[in-house]
């Protein structure tokens, strides 16, 4: 029994289980998309659209720029408000 407030639940109280018969039922479906061949998994080789590489290369260093910063001040930080005595 679990009590919550002025109430009490049994497990008995509660809905039979019904996962089984549904579990059986998705087993008995048939398979909607039959593949003919292996399926091959392989990486991409990655690529941009010649449009937009000199927007992705500037928009690329200074995500990299900011990365970095935000690294050398995160890296810094404890070591300053220590020395200013802040806990």
């Amino acid at each position: 029994m679990v009590a919550r407030g002025c109430t009490t639940i049994r497990s008995t109280d509660r809905a039979p289980d019904q996962s089984a018969p549904a579990a059986a039922l998705v087993w008995a479906m048939p398979e909607p998309l039959q593949i003919e061949r292996p399926v091959r998994l392989r990486p991409q080789r990655l690529r941009l659209p010649t449009e937009v590489r000199a927007v992705f290369v500037r928009a690329a260093l200074a995500g990299f720029a900011g990365f970095s910063v935000l690294g050398l001040f995160a890296a810094v930080a404890p070591g300053l408000l220590r020395q200013r005595g802040v806990r």
